[in-house]
């Protein structure tokens, strides 16, 4: 990406942007092994039949041990590349596979997946520009919600709250599956936006969604009888967060740099 096409993501661009045949190879190696773990059940069906215990059983180890499958890390560099993420110049996330399932709203464990939030608000950087993949053709109603309306525009929020050290010790994304309720550690709005005002893309199968972290957004709940997986890659341009260069901070207080976790730029 040149500093005009990340200058425009920082100042509240929402772009879809077509992959190619790297793009592919990633879908389709994350596809086999959803397929693998979920096998004989089609995974877009299989929360219905095994319910939510049984399904995240299934699921968590493919979610918890994707951030740490080099093939699949590769496959995800390259996939980057093509959209035009230097490697050099980038700080970039491992991968994230999520699973969003018909009517789980409703489950205490799963709730807090729905809150709507700003990813700074979780300490992620001002830099941060993150790429959604669906990994199939979404309905609709199971697109991701965003209030473009807020983006330099502050919102009372529970981010004054948030330590990522903090965050860490309570197991970070991977708690919100765990029997014990975990919204009180999310920074969400303390007045929640009307679902119904939330501006919704279409992104097809080999595409990619890129917006800024800054951006307000949300998991949307919806019960179209099937489960929606994603892929989420996060990435950071290293010059630009240390001269502060990026989205406007007009809500955040959370403590603490989630890109100092990500992969290393590369020399």
């Amino acid at each position: 990406m040149t500093p005009e096409e990340r200058g425009a993501l920082y100042a509240g661009r929402i772009e879809v942007v077509a992959g190619d045949c790297a793009l592919e190879a990633l879908i389709a190696a994350l596809w086999a092994r959803l397929s693998a773990q979920f096998a004989p059940l089609d995974p877009v069906l299989a929360y219905d039949v095994l319910g939510n215990d049984a399904f995240f059983e299934r699921f968590a180890p493919l979610r918890q041990g994707l951030p740490h499958d080099e093939a699949v890390v590769r496959l995800a560099e390259r996939a980057l590349s093509s959209l035009g993420v230097d490697r050099r110049a980038y700080r970039v996330d491992r991968p994230r596979i999520r699973a969003v399932s018909s009517g789980a709203h409703e489950v205490p464990a799963a709730r807090p997946a729905y809150g709507q939030h700003r990813d700074t608000w979780y300490a992620n950087p001002q830099a941060q520009l993150n790429h959604w993949i669906p990994l199939h053709e979404v309905l609709d109603e199971e697109r991701m919600g965003f209030f473009p309306e807020h983006f330099d525009r502050p919102i009372e929020n529970g981010s004054a709250g948030f330590s990522l050290e903090g965050w860490r010790a309570r197991g970070g994304f991977q708690a919100y599956a765990k029997p014990q309720p975990t919204e009180q550690f999310h920074p969400t709005p303390l007045r929640p936006l009307p679902w119904a005002e939330a501006k919704r893309f279409s992104v097809p199968r080999g595409s990619v969604l890129r917006f800024s972290a800054q951006h307000l957004h949300g998991t949307v709940p919806h019960r179209s009888g099937r489960t929606r997986y994603t892929l989420e890659l996060r990435v950071v341009h290293e010059a630009d967060h240390r001269a502060g260069v990026g989205a406007p901070n007009v809500d955040c207080a959370s403590q603490g740099d989630a890109s100092e976790d990500y992969l290393p730029t590369r020399a």
